[in-house]
């Protein structure tokens, strides 16, 4: 059980030529930029981890809602587990993405859109409540050692997963840019946040180039 919880755990660019394109009319909302448009593909992520070889093993439009262990985690760890309870019901849309390997290891993005910078600062700022209260009240015979939680700055929090039984450590970075709030995981690669913290910065540049 502490297997698959644990990967369940750290377990989301339009562009146009026309040079008379009018701006948006005041008072309006700007188009929403497309999360599966910033997601790196296989070949991207397969490049910064280098070896061992990954697949693509699950590509969603839409949080999963899987609340098997509802009944043994706190709310706030829900908040964490559950994808649904993560990104909440007001995003506009939603891409995730998990190329894996053997023995759990992989690499997951999930990259959610929301309406407005505001939307998107409430939700991540949950995000971060959620993985506080959560550290502080670890399941940990559900998931086993507790993680290290980094405030790196106000839009970016890191969370570090000891290595186990199970395999070596997990690290999962929690981001917002804009109206994007993004989470990439590297699981069972390392206690190192190399991976994560690449495939994140990808994802960024290429929001900042969205936008």
């Amino acid at each position: 059980m502490k297997v698959v919880a644990a990967v369940c755990l750290v377990t989301g660019l339009l562009t146009a030529g026309c040079a008379d394109r009018q701006a948006p009319a005041a008072g309006t909302t700007p188009p929403a930029p497309a999360s599966a448009d910033v997601a790196l593909t296989l070949a991207e992520v397969q490049e910064i981890v280098g070896a061992p070889g990954l697949e693509n093993r699950m590509d969603l439009f839409a949080p999963r809602e899987d609340h098997s262990l509802d009944d043994r985690v706190s709310k706030s760890c829900r908040g964490l587990v559950n994808q649904d309870d993560e990104f909440g019901k007001n995003w506009v849309n939603y891409r995730y993405l998990r190329y894996s390997g053997a023995s759990n290891l992989g690499v997951s993005q999930s990259i959610a859109v929301y309406p407005d910078h505001e939307a998107a600062r409430q939700l991540f700022d949950q995000v971060r409540r959620n993985l506080k209260e959560c550290n502080a009240n670890y399941p940990t015979e559900v998931f086993g050692s507790v993680y290290t939680l980094s405030a790196l700055d106000e839009n970016t929090s890191m969370a570090v997963y000891p290595d186990s039984v199970n395999g070596p450590g997990s690290v999962s970075f929690y981001h917002r840019e804009g109206r994007f709030v993004v989470q990439v995981s590297a699981q069972h690669l390392s206690t190192s946040p190399r991976v994560a913290k690449a495939v994140l910065a990808k994802i960024t540049d290429k929001i900042r180039s969205s936008t």
